[in-house]
């Protein structure tokens, strides 16, 4: 965890211009057509994507359980987010 910690404090992420502004207008449409769910959920897909590439290139895949519980912890999430959209659709 220590490495982790280490790895973030001490990295910079680049964000290229185009997916930052396609974030905003996908969410901005999302909240103009009053589903704040979805917006939610486009904004975590996108920080999700982003951690993608940046535990890969830090930490390689010799630390292999990092990169199976990011991505286990991440699909956990947006199936959950999926099935509380689906059972409480108000």
């Amino acid at each position: 965890m220590t490495e982790l910690v280490q790895t973030s404090a001490a990295n910079v992420v680049s964000v290229p211009a185009y997916e930052i502004l396609v974030v905003l207008l996908l969410q901005g449409l999302c909240y103009l057509f009053r589903s704040p769910r979805i917006g939610l959920l486009a904004s975590y897909l996108f920080v999700y994507r982003l951690g993608w590439p940046f535990m890969l290139s830090h930490f390689g895949l010799q630390h292999a359980p990092w990169l199976y519980a990011y991505g286990a912890f991440g699909m956990l999430v947006l199936g959950l987010a999926f099935w509380g959209m689906i059972r409480d659709s108000n």
